[in-house]
């Protein structure tokens, strides 16, 4: 039977009103805040987070998506494995295809460099990013991607000051912050609305020290609500007693 390999749905997502089981609701602590920053809509950013140290991610201007990257800042092989992750939290009672505990990277390292430790929303994406294969395969760059440059280029731009490039990073190790994805009775991709509203956030603490390379997804479809948005990062220094 002919069929696309992944489809959009209707607005507010088949699933909109369902709550998610997996958000993370942690007791606020008393954080010292070390750096702030908007990344503009259909825009990219790499920083550095250091071990202990929490990243906030905010859809501080509505329904959005931020596509992000961790690499190892002191050996750049080392990286963040999505479908990975997943797998692994699943087994360990840890996460579920929506939400994950522990970011691990790829084998064979096979360490936690992340964690969530508070997530508002509790429905992501653990793979890939628009490319401009995507983009062809979905209707078209002009049709489908606001500016003509899609996640990969944005990969590419903030990754070059720091010697590395989009190349060297692995295609699926994306975590798509806010993204709503489902499966249809075929198994094709759903892609829905972001299950985020303005103001919600999610927060990272880094198990190590990292790279990060962060994207305001570029997509002018349900992926975003039709409308590309900044997002806000804020580094804290994690912990502090109360």
């Amino acid at each position: 039977m002919n069929r696309p390999i992944a489809r959009l749905a209707f607005p507010g997502g088949a699933h909109a009103d369902r709550p998610h089981p997996h958000i993370v609701k942690e007791d606020e602590r008393n954080m010292t805040l070390l750096d702030e920053f908007i990344i503009p809509a259909c825009s990219g950013r790499a920083f550095y987070l250091d071990q202990g140290q929490r990243l906030r991610v905010t859809a501080h201007e509505g329904i959005q998506v931020a596509d992000i990257k961790f690499i190892n800042r002191n050996d750049p092989k080392e990286q963040f494995a999505g479908p990975w992750s997943v797998f692994l939290n699943t087994l360990e009672g840890t996460g579920t295809k929506d939400s994950i505990a522990k970011l691990w990277s790829k084998p064979p390292y096979e360490n936690v460099m992340l964690k969530v430790v508070r997530d508002d929303v509790g429905r992501h994406f653990m793979n890939g990013s628009c490319s401009q294969r995507w983009a062809e395969f979905s209707g078209g760059l002009a049709n489908v991607v606001e500016g003509g440059r899609t996640c990969w280029d944005l990969y590419d731009e903030a990754l070059r000051p720091f010697g590395l490039t989009a190349a060297d990073t692995d295609s699926e190790g994306t975590f798509n912050a806010f993204m709503s994805v489902s499966y249809d009775g075929d198994g094709g991709f759903i892609f829905e609305p972001p299950s985020c509203e303005t103001g919600d956030f999610i927060d990272f603490e880094a198990e190590m020290d990292v790279l990060v390379v962060a994207v305001s997804c570029p997509d002018k479809n349900e992926i975003n609500d039709f409308k590309p948005k900044a997002m806000k990062y804020e580094i804290f220094n994690g912990q502090d007693p109360l």
